[in-house]
Order: structure tokens, then sequence, then C-alpha cells
């Protein structure tokens, strides 16, 4: 929670040495490299300020900020009402605010009627988990029929895009928000934030969408969107998840920056985080990437490694260079080299165990197919999409058998990165 003005991830000026707790009593040892609102970052990855017990919290926040600044202190009290039990220690960051400056006094005070919404959020949200049985698993992971989508006329598609305008406003409305949508050509981008970032988020959502078209061709994606995809995003995470629970009986954890929530022929796009950072338009990215193809020809999924394979090869194309997809593609070219079992990757199901690699394997194994294959690729998804079995597809549309295909992936791999 943001009590002050909202920073960007800020560099340390030398890399320090730290050591903390967290919450489950791990105890971590590392170099810390730069900091946030949120958490901070070093050799032990990323880690949220409420993943640490209170007092390491302190210690490490006040070692970081500015002691001089008295926002920060305020941010610093925000930050420790979120927590459970550090009512104290939020207290004390606040005296020292005011220490430095009168005039936060009124600031804290605000701060203190966000925590307790933000509170109020969390309450609301356990009780939904109690007294409803949430879905734990991805919505991909539904059983989709295979008949293909029906064409929607103009006049079909202009009612389409009024009831999914009545739909966003009435989840909206749930979640204690208001909102008008800002309309693009295939979007409804509802989102608290200032008109400039909603303007900006619809572009990157558009630009995705480019993506999918340049991949399928428009031919294919005449259909497009039943009306168009309605997109909620919440600056709150608690907001967030208490809609996908209440509106889409979603329990949704904490690390989830984005999700696709399809609802019959409908395509919601819930986000929440930093608009700006590459975390979020990696999760953007594969949200639309999944709504998209949804929507592309019929509701048939691909096999799982495909499915993720190819939001995941989405993902690199809207934020190359991210650095924790940098991450997971080293994963990968590891699982691969150290003759992991691929079959566990290529032969999983919805209901079957997936490797943590798994994603970014079925991501190399898209983006290779892609690479060498563009036009064949896209002729396998339509067939498989049409209901032909996947792997029969790869021999008679991809026009390489599922072996083969898999022994020069490896081969590929062992040598490439």
């Amino acid at each position: 929670m943001a009590a002050g003005v909202l920073f960007a991830v800020e560099p340390l000026n030398e890399p320090r040495f730290v050591r903390f707790e967290l919450t489950d009593g791990v105890k971590v040892l590392g170099e810390m490299t730069a900091w946030d609102l949120d958490g901070f970052e070093g050799a032990f990855g990323r880690r949220s300020w409420s993943e640490l017990v209170t007092r390491d919290v302190w210690r490490l926040y006040v070692a970081v900020m500015e002691q001089s600044d008295a926002c920060q202190w305020v941010d610093l009290g925000g930050l420790l009402l979120a927590m459970p039990d550090s009512e104290s220690w939020a207290q004390r960051a606040f005296r020292r605010a005011v220490r430095l400056d009168p005039a936060t006094a009124s600031r804290i005070e605000a701060v203190r009627a966000e925590a307790l919404q933000a509170r109020t959020r969390r309450n609301d949200l356990g009780r939904t988990v109690q007294e409803h049985r949430l879905h734990t698993r991805s919505p991909e992971a539904r059983d989709w029929p295979a008949q293909p989508w029906l064409p929607m006329g103009p006049g079909e598609r202009d009612a389409a895009v009024a009831e999914m305008k009545s739909d966003g406003t009435q989840i909206l409305r749930q979640g204690g928000l208001q909102l008008a949508p800002l309309e693009t050509d295939h979007f409804l981008v509802y989102a608290d934030l200032p008109s400039i970032d909603v303007a900006r988020l619809a572009n990157r959502l558009e630009s995705v969408y480019e993506i999918m078209e340049e991949l399928f061709g428009a031919d294919v994606t005449g259909n497009r969107f039943w009306g168009k995809a309605a997109v909620l995003y919440f600056t709150d995470p608690d907001r967030f998840r208490l809609v996908e629970a209440e509106s889409f009986d979603q329990l949704v954890d904490r690390d989830v920056l984005g999700i696709c929530q399809p609802v019959g022929a409908k395509v919601f796009i819930n986000l929440t985080g930093d608009i700006a950072s590459d975390a979020f338009l990696a999760a953007m990215a594969r949200a639309v990437a999944h709504g998209f193809m949804h929507r592309l020809g019929s509701p048939k999924r691909l096999p799982v490694w495909a499915n993720e394979g190819l939001a995941e090869y989405v993902a690199s194309r809207a934020a190359p260079g991210a650095a924790d997809a940098e991450r997971r593609r080293g994963e990968a070219l590891s699982y691969i080299r150290n003759g992991s079992d691929l079959a566990a990757v290529f032969d999983a199901g919805w209901s079957d165990a997936w490797p943590p690699a798994g994603t970014a394997v079925g991501g190399l194994m898209t983006a290779l197919m892609i690479d060498q294959q563009p036009e064949r690729f896209r002729r396998w998804v339509i067939a498989v999409k049409q209901g032909t079995d996947w792997t029969t597809a790869l021999a008679d549309d991809y026009g390489v058998p599922f072996p083969r295909l898999v022994e020069t992936f490896t081969q590929y791999h062992r040598v490439n990165d």
C-alpha cells in the first residue's frame, strides 16, 4: 500500500550485504541492489516487504531510505500498517515524520483511513474464501468445447460491446469502484489510474493484440473478441484479489499480476501492479494472449505446453530482456541440458504435475516452431482449434512428427541459447 507518492525501483549506490528473516522462519542473506515501496531486489531475487518479519522490515527500510524525508517515514508507517501486529512500529514511523514536518499529520490520517479500507477488503476476501469453494487452478484448465465461435455481424457486435460495458461496470461496483472505460479497437479499459497512464495501458494492450494478429493473420481473427475484451486494472492488489474471488470464484496468489477470465464467449482481463514494470507487461501480455486464443476459431485449448508456451513467447516479445524472463529461460535451458524428463512437460495434461521449468520450456519450443516455420505453426494451431489431435496435426499440418520435433528441439538448445 502506497501511503505517499509511488516511486520506481531505486538502485543503491553500491550493493549492501543484508540478513533478514521471512515470516515463515527462513533466514536469508545476500547483497541488496535496489529497493522500492513494495520490496527490494538482490542476489536472492525480488522480495516483498510483507514477506519479512516486522523488525527486519524496519531495520532494512530505515537503512536504505532518506531518513531526513518526512514523507518517506509516512510511507514506512503505511507499509507497516498493512502488516499484522505492526501498529506500534507504524506509530513509531509516524512520530518521526511529524517531528520532521508537522504538516504530515493530515497525510498520516489519510494513510490510516486507507489502511483501514485495505484491511476491510482483506477481511472480505477471507470471508469469501471461507464461504465459497474458490477455483485454484488456472481458468485455462477448464473443459472447453471444440465448437467454433459463430461470426458476429456489426449489430451483434455493438450489442455485445454494450453488454461488456454493463458487465464491467457491475464488477467494478462490487469492488467499490466506479470508472468509465477507455474504449480502443479491441478493449474496454477500466483503470483507477491517471488518464495518461490509462492511455499508456490501452496502447500496450493493443500492441500485444498486434503481435497475435501478426502470428495468426487478420483473416483468422475476424471474429475478434465477443464485442470487446473488458480489462479491469486495480491499483490496490487486495481489491484485485477480492474481485477475482467475488466475481469469478478464483483464488489468486499474491504474486499474480494478471489473469484472463473467459466467461462463455466473453473475455475479462484483470490486472494489478506497476504498469511500467517488465513483470507487469509480461503478465498483461500472457493474459491478452490467453484471451485472444480463447476466441481464435473455437474455445478448444492447445496442449498445456503450447498453451502456456505461446503465452510465454508473447510475453517475451512484449517485455524483451525482462530479468524474470531471462531467469526462467536459463532454468529451461538447464532443464534441457541436464537431461531432465521432457515428457513431463510435453505429455502433461491440465491435471498433471507441471515441472517448475515447464512454462519456459514450452516457450522455447513455441519460439523455435514459430521461428522455423511460422506459416505451418499457424496451420497447426488452427487444426488443433478445429478439433484435430495435436500430435496428428504436428505431422500433417506442421510437417514434423512429434518425436522428431522433440529431438530437433533438444539438439538445438544444447548448443544455442
